[in-house]
Formats: structure tokens, C-alpha cells, sequence
């Protein structure tokens, strides 16, 4: 059987690791995982480091590597989003991530810009804010420090979370990471609070993956799976249920018998009638309005209350992010 060399994201790593595990159970091809920053990942496999598939936590690396030739064009398989972590034992009466950021006893924590796609968010975010009010902000990016995300790990070495770590180790009051991490910090960290970042300050990030070009047809099956329900059962997708705020059913009128016309209607009076068809058959089913769900939430995210209702995954959850060719386009927060 074929070997598959998967390079992946650090902040995706312990999900899609229990991916290519299943997808060599599934399939006999032996997957071997590289994972680290994103940024340092692309760099790595454009001076010759060996990938058949890689998963990046921005679009940016795939987009080079295929520019370059090397890579395929990149797909976006899901979504990320980045929100605040509040450590275990700050005041749990604040709801508002700013309100935390703009307290000076707080030492922020971040990873690093350049190296990791996750340092560029938290960095873009901190200069929008401070854009906003700059004599309000005056002075965050000073409290702000990039604690991971400068160097690959050890190949050997068992996958962990850095910005678990980094909380843990009690080097940082907040931290600025993805949602992903931080579902993982709060399972590690009872009493450890999820605050999402606003959207226009803070916007969804795009989860991209993309093959070698050339590549075997398992490397290519690998990268296929990835978008498909196989991913879903190792958790990085799953396909959110279509909730749907039905109106109240209006009360269906009373028909008369119809009279069977005398003369035969002309094209114009049949389609008319067809219309009122569709129209009766509209009431009856109800109006259906599906806005409701594509608006993004606010506040605080209560991970077990949001899991409720769905099936939990080891590290990732999901929400909807938007109505996009049919289907519903997914999100990790």
C-alpha cells in the first residue's frame, strides 16, 4: 500500500491526526503527519520538505505553493474563528472580550506573526481595535506576547496544544487564538471561559487544504475525504442541520366546489390557475425563513450548551456560517 505524507496545521493537528489514523484503518494506505505552524509548514515544503497533502489554517500558504507550481489549487474545506480565552479565576461577571483586552492587569498572550497564521489574525484584529478608539487602545500591542508558533516541533514528539501550555503555565491571563484551540483549553481547563472576538474586527478564517501536484490517487482520495462525510466522523466537518424558523401555518380557506367550464381556457387563464395552485400549495406548507440561522451569534460561547443538540466531536464544533450553493458552508468556532 501507498504512504501518504501529510503535512497539517498545529491548531488542526490532534483532530486530523485521528483522521488519517481512521484513514488507514479504512483504506490500508499509511498516512505519516507533519504538523506545525502553517506558515513555517509552506516555507518547510518550498525548500523540499516531503507532502503529498497539506492542511493550512489560512489560504496563504496553499495560494504560494500553488503559484510556484508545486501544489494543486487550494480548497476550503472549513472555517475558523478567533475568540478570547479567559483563564480559570478572572471575573466571570464580564461577558465583553474588549472589556478583558482593555484592562492593563492582563497579560495577553498570542502566537507568532509571520510563522503562524494565527499570530496574523490576532495581530490584524489588534490593529483594527486599535484603529477604532486609539487613545483607548494606546499601548495593547506593548501588553501583547507571542508566546508559540515560532518553531516546528519535534517530528517524534506526541502532538499537544502550545496555547494549552501557555495558559497552563500560567504565562498568560488571556489569550487571542482559534476556536478550535481554545475548545481544546476549556476540556483541559475547567472554569476556562471562550469569549468570541467581534466579526468585523475579527473575521471567520478559512481553512484550506491542497494536494502536490502529481500526486498519488491516495494522496488525491485523502485530500477528497478531507471534504466529505469521512472527515465529519473523525471531526473537522459535520454537516449542520438545516434549522428552520417555520411561521405559523395559515388557516387553510374554505374551497368551493369547482364548475367545470363550458368552453376550453386558453393558455393565459391555465397558467393563472397553475399560479393559484402554487400559491394554495405555499400555504399550506408555511413560509419558511432560514435568516435566523445564517446571522452569527454573540456573547460568550457555552460549549456545553451549544453542544446540546449536536454530537460532539473531539476538538472541533461547528456552526452556521451562510447559505452557499445549496448547502450549508461550514464553520469551526
Amino acid at each position: 500500500m501507498s504512504q501518504i505524507t501529510f503535512a497539517v496545521a498545529g491548531s488542526l493537528a490532534l483532530a486530523l491526526s485521528a483522521f488519517a489514523h481512521a484513514f488507514t484503518a479504512r483504506t490500508g494506505h499509511e498516512v505519516q503527519v507533519h504538523r506545525g505552524p502553517a506558515g513555517l509548514l509552506a516555507e518547510a515544503i518550498r525548500n523540499g520538505m516531503p507532502a503529498d497533502v497539506f492542511v493550512s489554517a489560512s489560504p496563504d500558504g496553499p495560494a504560494l505553493l500553488h503559484r510556484e507550481g508545486l501544489f494543486g489549487p487550494a480548497r476550503t474545506i472549513a472555517r475558523n474563528r478567533m475568540v478570547l480565552v479567559v483563564r480559570p479565576g478572572l471575573d466571570t461577571s464580564i461577558g465583553d472580550p474588549l472589556a478583558f483586552l482593555e484592562d492593563p492587569r492582563w497579560r495577553i498572550g498570542m502566537s507568532t506573526p509571520g510563522a503562524d497564521p494565527g499570530g496574523d489574525y490576532a495581530a490584524t484584529f489588534l490593529d483594527r481595535l486599535a484603529a477604532t478608539d486609539p487613545g483607548r487602545w494606546r499601548g495593547l500591542r506593548d501588553r501583547c506576547t507571542s508566546l508559540y508558533g515560532a518553531s516546528l516541533p519535534n517530528r517524534d514528539a506526541a502532538p499537544r496544544n502550545p496555547a494549552l501550555d501557555a495558559l497552563h503555565g500560567e504565562r498568560a491571563d488571556l489569550l487571542i487564538a482559534y476556536g478550535t484551540a481554545a475548545a481544546q483549553i476549556a476540556g483541559a481547563l475547567p472554569g476556562t471561559r471562550i469569549l468570541p472576538l467581534p466579526l468585523e474586527l475579527a473575521p471567520l478564517t478559512r481553512i484550506c487544504a491542497c494536494a502536490r501536484q502529481g500526486s498519488s490517487a491516495p494522496a488525491r482520495r485523502f485530500l477528497d475525504d478531507l471534504q466529505g462525510a469521512e472527515a465529519g466522523e473523525a471531526g473537522l466537518q459535520r454537516q449542520v442541520a438545516q434549522r428552520r424558523a417555520v411561521r405559523p401555518r395559515q388557516p387553510r380557506p374554505v374551497q368551493q366546489p369547482r364548475q367545470r367550464p363550458q368552453h376550453r381556457a386558453g393558455k393565459g387563464a391555465a397558467q393563472a390557475g397553475d399560479q393559484r395552485d402554487r400559491q394554495r400549495l405555499g400555504q399550506q406548507l408555511g413560509d419558511r425563513d432560514i435568516g435566523a440561522d445564517q446571522r452569527h451569534r454573540g456573547g460568550e460561547l457555552a460549549i456545553g450548551e451549544e453542544q446540546r443538540h449536536r454530537r460532539a466531536t473531539p476538538a472541533l464544533d461547528h456552526v452556521p456560517c451562510g447559505w452557499k450553493h445549496g448547502t450549508w458552508s461550514r464553520c469551526l468556532i
